[in-house]
C-alpha cells in the first residue's frame, strides 16, 4: 500500500503540472520540462513522470513514441470532437440527473452556476473556467452513473485548456453562463426535452463550432429521430 506521504506528493505534482498547463506557463506543443519541475519541487523525476502519464490519460499531454511529453495541441478538428463528445455526455446526463436528482443537489448545482457568473463578472476567467467544468461535472454526478462520470473526467481538462486559449473575454461568456441557470430550472421542473434543447444550444454557443454540411445533416437526423421517438413514446402513455 502506498504511503500517505507518497500519495500527497503525487497529488501535488499532478496539480502543479496541470496548473502550469492551464495557466499557459507551458503552452500547447511545448515539451514538459521534467528535470526543471523535479528540481523546482525538490523531488525525483519518478513522481513527475507518473503525473505526466495521468495527464496524458486525461488528454492534456501527448506522449510521443520517443517518450517525449508535450502539451496537447487543440486544433479545429479537436474542438469539433470535444464539442460532439461533450454534447453526447450531457445528452445522457440530463435525463439521469432528472431521474436521480434531489432538491438539495439541484440547489448545489444552482450555486455553482451563480458562482460561475460571479467569477465572470469579477473578470476572474480562470476561476470561471474551473467552475464551468464543475457545473457540468455536477450534472453527471447527480445522475449517479459512475462510468459516465469517469468518461467525462477524461475530457474535462482538455475543455478547460481550450477555454483558456480561446474564451478570454467576460462579455463573450454572459449568454452561456445565463443558460446554466435555465438548465437548472429545467432540471428542477423535470423538463427533460427543454433541458436537452438547452444543452444542445449551449454546446454550440460555447464552442462556436460549425460542422461541415454533410456531418451537420447527419447530426440533424440523430436529433430529429430522437424527437420523433420521444413523441411516439409519449403517445403510448396517453
Amino acid at each position: 500500500m502506498a504511503k500517505i506521504e507518497d500519495i500527497s506528493i503525487k497529488k501535488q505534482v499532478y496539480e502543479y503540472i496541470r496548473d502550469m498547463i492551464l495557466t499557459l506557463q507551458i503552452k500547447p506543443g511545448e515539451k514538459i520540462p521534467e528535470s526543471l519541475i523535479a528540481a523546482t519541487l525538490g523531488i525525483s523525476k519518478g513522481p513527475v513522470r507518473e503525473a505526466i502519464r495521468l495527464l496524458s490519460w486525461e488528454g492534456l499531454i501527448e506522449i510521443t513514441p520517443n517518450r517525449s511529453a508535450t502539451v496537447t495541441v487543440i486544433d479545429e478538428n479537436a474542438v469539433q470532437e470535444l464539442a460532439l463528445v461533450r454534447w453526447q455526455h450531457d445528452e445522457l446526463a440530463i435525463p439521469l440527473a432528472i431521474y436521480n436528482g434531489s432538491i438539495r443537489e439541484f440547489a448545489e448545482l444552482r450555486e455553482l452556476a451563480e458562482a460561475c457568473i460571479a467569477a465572470n463578472e469579477a473578470g476572474d476567467i480562470l476561476r470561471r473556467h474551473a467552475l464551468d467544468a464543475q457545473f457540468h461535472l455536477k450534472i453527471i454526478e447527480i445522475g449517479k452513473n459512475k462510468l459516465l462520470y469517469s468518461l467525462y473526467n477524461r475530457i474535462i481538462l482538455m475543455i478547460q485548456l481550450w477555454q483558456t486559449l480561446h474564451v478570454t473575454s467576460p462579455d463573450n461568456l454572459k449568454e452561456g453562463l445565463e443558460q446554466h441557470l435555465r438548465i437548472v430550472d429545467c432540471l428542477e421542473n423535470h423538463q427533460t426535452e427543454e433541458a436537452l434543447h438547452m444543452v444542445h444550444n449551449h454546446t454550440k454557443i460555447s464552442y462556436n463550432v460549425h460542422f461541415d454540411e454533410e456531418l451537420q445533416k447527419q447530426l440533424n437526423i440523430v436529433w430529429q429521430t430522437k424527437e420523433a421517438y420521444d413523441d411516439r413514446a409519449s403517445e403510448k402513455f396517453i
